[in-house]
């Protein structure tokens, strides 16, 4: 009771100055909480003055205590009025929570009753004396909290008052403004960053920019450059910081000129974008230029609207342009030839085979389809699924499939159905594939594998299933017998390449027995391990799901002859259930030896067995383009067989086709191996010497005539008797092979008209 009633006292005694108080702290609080103190001081004032006349009613009086408490309590920040000795009067209940205490705990204690240090309890002790004395403290304060001991950031203010008898109260609150600051400092943090990460950006985009090889560049509102890439320095011939914050415009530039420049900036600040092409001469005058020049307004990181430029050579284009042009119409020839032949392909498929585009619209059928739709291949190019399809359901499963096949998914589903006339069961598997076409657009490749019988059989065969064993083994045989079919080795092997099944032409491949070759590992049938190594990788990555196809070369592993073989090998799911490789060796053999037999045809005389004048054109204007890079010297000789018509006529052709081989054989006598020799006409001859000056060749000429007509001709006919006439040239600074042949061939005619058997230099030299 005694402790209720100095409590009593106390409170009646604080009032006025925490009013005050309040009222002189809320001019400088948030404005929510300068609003909340002076509407409760305005309620307090009677209600002191109802206590203050009443305060010897002790019921009346303790009423009035809980009200006036609970009124305080509504402050959410803490709030006290301490004595002059430091004693706490009143506290409201945010001050209390601080401490962890209860508010009528904290009446008559001082701060080193509650204190967590004796140096925080004489610091607040020292700002109550300076108060006292006339101060008034507002400082921000950071420590740890006396509770959770979490980092606390406060404003604290303190000032002095008068209670009713007249004697010096301090009045303070503490305000939390831990919150405010974390955010205030995350505040800077973040823009830090966000300073640091733009300036990184700048930095990225410059190096972005200037890897770009063509001219790129930012202006400002007012056409100067903010951003240049190297090759835009590069084209202006100066450095990039000389463009910085410049027009980079010419001082040659003509009004005009500059007008049309500052509308065009201009134009694109104002939306548009602006995309030219220009053509000009250019500054070396070799020719001219093409320029691609392209503008459009964007808002920088700064929300500032800036221009971004670009400039594109297109010289090499335009110049491609005309080369491109001629080639088109070898290309059209050619897409027309494959589309036939692709027509032609899918038509020997026994199964309908369609291409539809991403309007479910048919491209191309074959003849399997036309036959199924009972209508002409022409007649179902022009149509579509909707035109077709029996029902809109049929049709909208269709379209919906097409759709889910152009967006990358793979159909193959298995469908049945009852023929409408006939009433028979029909089962088919739909596949259904995304396809580029030859214009680069997706197209969806369809098929309907007619698979009936095999059904009709799986169903047979699930009601049987007693002879599973019987028909696996007849199964098995007919793989064997369908595989022993095939001409080029097939293997089947498990997941650690052992043979499962291969056929005769494997076995005579490998010089064995199948019975021998089936069981056996990879490593035991190859004949090398290096080989059996790199087949059991190649067997890992099909069983990963890795198809291979490739072709090989190598001698055979038993006879040492030269072998070529395309291998595909692909995972299959075996009758077992486990996955298996199956592989076939497609030998090409004959056609690669014929196509080397063809390459060999096409670059020599099929009579004489030397270059023809396609391959020695070829080999001699890339032995001139050398000779004239280096400065080297080199000669040319033409050969013309003397009366060779008469020979013909005389002995018949196939005796000047041995007067021909004959000759050449001679002929290669007397050349190194340098040398280039080939068939130019009928009976006329060419030979390069690389590295012979015209005199030398003017010797070499000497010892083929001495070769040639020193002895006669062995023939069918007897002895026949033959010369030849020459010309010769050596190469001069600048010269093509045209102009070469041209002066040899002048000296050709030269020798002729002096009375052949001789070889004339160019230039009307001395007779040899």
């Amino acid at each position: 009771m005694q402790s209720t009633t100095r409590r009593s006292t106390y409170l009646l005694l604080a009032l006025p100055a925490v009013l005050s108080g309040i009222v002189l702290f809320a001019l400088d609080l948030p404005a929510w909480i300068s609003t909340l103190c002076t509407s409760l001081a305005a309620f307090l004032a009677p209600v002191v003055m109802l206590i203050l006349r009443n305060r010897d009613l002790g019921e009346m009086e303790q009423r009035h205590q809980e009200y006036m408490q609970g009124l305080i309590d509504v402050i959410p920040q803490p709030v006290y009025v301490k004595d002059a000795d430091s004693r706490y009067l009143l506290v409201n209940r945010a001050f209390a929570d601080d401490w962890g205490r209860a508010p009528d705990e904290m009446i008559g204690l001082t701060p080193f009753d509650i204190a967590s240090s004796r140096a925080d309890a004489t610091r607040s002790r020292t700002e109550d004396l300076a108060v006292l004395g006339g101060q008034r403290i507002r400082k921000e304060e950071h420590d740890t909290h006396p509770l959770n001991s979490g980092e606390r950031h406060r404003l604290i203010m303190k000032g002095p008052g008068l209670d009713s008898r007249g004697q010096p109260i301090i009045v303070g609150t503490n305000f939390d403004i831990t919150r405010w600051w974390i955010m205030e400092r995350e505040m800077a943090e973040t823009l830090e960053r966000e300073r640091t990460q733009h300036q990184d950006t700048l930095a990225f985009v410059q190096r972005i920019v200037d890897m770009i090889p063509f001219p790129v560049y930012v202006k400002d509102a007012t056409s100067c450059y903010l951003l240049v890439n190297r090759a835009m320095a590069q084209d202006r011939g100066v450095p990039p910081e000389v463009l910085i914050g410049d027009m980079g415009l010419s001082p040659e530039a003509t009004a005009e000129a500059l007008r049309e420049h500052f509308e065009e900036d201009g134009a694109v600040l104002a939306g548009e974008v602006l995309l030219k092409e220009v053509h000009g001469q250019r500054e070396d005058g070799e020719g001219d230029f093409f320029r691609l020049v392209s503008k459009g307004a964007c808002l920088d990181a700064q929300g500032q609207q800036v221009i971004v430029g670009t400039h594109i050579d297109l010289t090499d284009l335009r110049s491609a342009e005309d080369r491109l042009r001629l080639a088109l119409e070898r290309e059209v020839a050619l897409r027309e030839r494959t589309q036939s032949f692709i027509q032609r392909l899918i038509d020997v498929f026994p199964d309908p085979v369609y291409v539809k585009n991403s309007e479910s619209c048919y491209l191309m059928v074959n003849e399997a389809f036309a036959r199924e739709r009972k209508r002409s291949k022409h007649e179902l190019v022009t149509l579509s699924s909707n035109d077709l399809a029996p029902t809109i359901a049929i049709s909208d499963i269709a379209r919906q499939e097409d759709l889910a096949v152009l967006a990358g998914e793979d159909i193959e589903k298995e469908q049945h159905t009852v023929m409408p006339g006939t009433g028979e069961e029909c089962f088919r598997i739909v596949s259904k594939r995304r396809c580029v076409d030859a214009d680069g657009n997706d197209v969806v490749v369809g098929a309907h594998f007619y698979i009936t019988r095999w059904k009709i059989a799986e169903r047979d065969l699930q009601a049987a299933l007693q002879r599973e064993v019987e028909q696996r083994v007849r199964t098995e045989r007919f793989v064997q017998d369908l595989i022993d079919v095939m001409p080029d080795p097939v293997y089947i092997k498990d997941a650690e390449s052992r043979y499962l099944m291969v056929n005769d032409a494997f076995a005579r491949y490998c010089r064995r027995a199948k019975y021998d070759l089936v069981g056996a590992s990879t490593m035991e049938v190859s004949i090398g391990t290096s080989e059996a190594a790199v087949a059991m990788l190649e067997d890992r990555e099909v069983i990963a799901g890795n198809a291979l196809l490739k072709e090989d070369q190598s001698p055979h592993p038993i006879t040492g002859e030269e072998c070529f073989r395309i291998v595909c090998k692909r995972r299959c799911i075996h009758v077992d259930g486990k996955t298996v490789v199956v592989g076939i060796n497609h030998h090409i053999t004959e056609w690669r030896v014929a196509e080397r037999e063809l390459k060999r045809l096409a670059e020599e005389d099929v009579l004489t067995g030397i270059a023809n004048r396609r391959h020695f054109t070829r080999e001699a204007e890339r032995a001139i383009s050398q000779a004239q890079r280096y400065g080297e010297v080199l000669s040319l000789l033409i050969l013309d067989i003397d009366h060779f018509k008469m020979i013909n006529d005389q002995y018949g052709h196939n005796v000047g086709d041995e007067v021909l081989i004959e000759l050449v054989r001679r002929v290669l006598m007397g050349l190194r191996d340098s040398d280039l020799p080939g068939r130019w006409g009928g009976e006329e001859f060419i030979v390069l010497l690389p590295h012979t000056t015209r005199e030398a060749a003017i010797q070499v000429a000497e010892r083929l005539l001495s070769l040639v007509s020193s002895t006669p001709f062995d023939t069918a006919a007897g002895p026949v008797t033959v010369s030849f006439s020459g010309g010769c040239a050596q190469i001069r600074a600048g010269e093509t092979l045209e102009q070469l042949v041209g002066r040899a061939d002048t000296a050709l005619y030269e020798a002729k008209n002096k009375g052949r058997n001789r070889v004339i230099r160019d230039e009307y030299a001395d007779v040899i």
